[in-house]
């Protein structure tokens, strides 16, 4: 293990899911950034009731590091990744959630008895504490048991995530940069404000019909003082820059633009430990269509992301080294290559995209972006 790579990832939802369950096969030593500002889905319930962090990308990034290996774990991965119907009436989601904690529903079959104790206790924390509005329609089981914990540890995350790294083995580290409960916040280039993830991703609500030209954090139940938006300031969690502080190399991954990797790197010394660390500084872009970018080329992406990441005063390599691509579905001019080249940064073209996927939705082979991205720490 020791001579396994330390990948650290800055990344937010489902654009890595099948890659960080490929990497387990060639380093155990990943780092896992993931964003707790989310405001949509079902996280927006918990939310709304708990006053927390988002924590379904911090759920969906863990089960996809679990040991599958490990005896019981692939029924654990499957009652906690299970999801309450969107159908039912709220009677029946109650008495399904019921079973559930007194261990008699279906999916607690398989189960080792052990693991099984601390997922029901921690829902049943979540269920005695629930609002009797919340609504439980399409309700993640692992989300409700990490929202139990959190409300036992006293509105700590840590903990929770430690607990659920040894149920299932997690074979790496996951981690929110921060636990503030903050929501994003988007000034656009009209001179308007919009707070809240599900606003800003064009995947719930219609895509912003003006462009971000900056993007913050603040507290969502605050009134708009003058027609601004307050900015909030979060220090990134000590564990959390610790663990930046000893990658191998640093991997700005695929996934939307500014609501899963800008977010990231909101959190107050971030950016600063990243500068400090001597290693390889990855960008690897999103395929198809994002969004929150919906015009911009790959050039233009890495000037955006150079903005947030570079200081005045540094050189752009210190946060930013190389860009990783497949010219055949991201293609960079001549010109383009040249003014890039002339900031210090290298450009690594490979075929990295799955020959399975379709022209119109292409996605990354998790075989060889893993590997690629292995070979280039070590």
């Amino acid at each position: 293990m020791a001579n396994e790579p330390q990948i650290t990832f800055f990344s937010g939802g489902s654009a890595l899911k099948d890659t960080s369950r490929t990497l387990k096969k060639y380093t155990r030593r990943s780092v896992h950034i993931v964003t707790p500002f989310d405001s949509g889905g079902s996280s927006a319930t918990l939310r709304e009731a708990f006053n927390m962090p988002a924590i379904g990308d911090l759920r969906s990034r863990l089960l996809a590091l679990a040991d599958e290996s490990q005896p019981g774990n692939y029924a654990t991965y499957k009652l906690l990744n299970y999801r309450l119907p969107k159908t039912q009436a709220r009677s029946a989601l109650a008495r399904e959630l019921e079973s559930v904690i007194t261990g008699t529903h279906s999916l607690n079959r398989g189960v080792p008895k052990a693991w099984q104790e601390v997922i029901c206790r921690d829902i049943a924390r979540f269920k005695a504490d629930m609002p009797v509005d919340f609504d439980l329609r399409g309700a993640s089981l692992g989300n409700l048991m990490i929202a139990g914990g959190y409300l036992e540890n006293q509105c700590q995350l840590d903990p929770v995530i430690k607990q659920f790294c040894r149920l299932v083995n997690v074979q790496g580290y996951v981690n929110t940069g921060c636990d503030t409960p903050l929501h994003l916040a988007a000034h656009l280039t009209n001179g308007d404000y919009v707070v809240g993830q599900h606003r800003i991703t064009g995947k719930e609500l219609p895509a912003l019909k003006h462009s971000i030209n900056s993007l913050f954090l603040c507290r969502v139940d605050e009134d708009m003082k003058n027609g601004v938006v307050e900015r909030v300031n979060c220090r990134a969690k000590t564990d959390v820059l610790r663990k930046v502080s000893t990658s191998d190399l640093i991997c700005y991954a695929p996934g939307s633009f500014y609501s899963s990797l800008v977010a990231n790197l909101l959190p107050q010394g971030m950016i600063e430990q990243i500068s400090l660390v001597q290693c390889p500084k990855v960008f690897v872009p999103s395929l198809g269509k994002d969004p929150e970018v919906p015009h911009m080329s790959l050039y233009d992406r890495v000037l955006l992301l150079i903005r947030y990441l570079a200081r005045e005063d540094s050189p752009v390599t210190d946060v930013l080294s190389t860009v990783l691509f497949d010219p055949r579905y991201t293609p960079l001019t001549a010109l383009e290559e040249e003014q890039l080249k002339k900031l210090g940064l290298s450009l690594t073209k490979e075929s990295l995209v799955d020959p399975a996927s379709s022209l119109a939705q292409p996605h990354y082979c998790p075989t060889k972006l893993s590997t690629a991205l292995v070979d280039m720490a070590s």
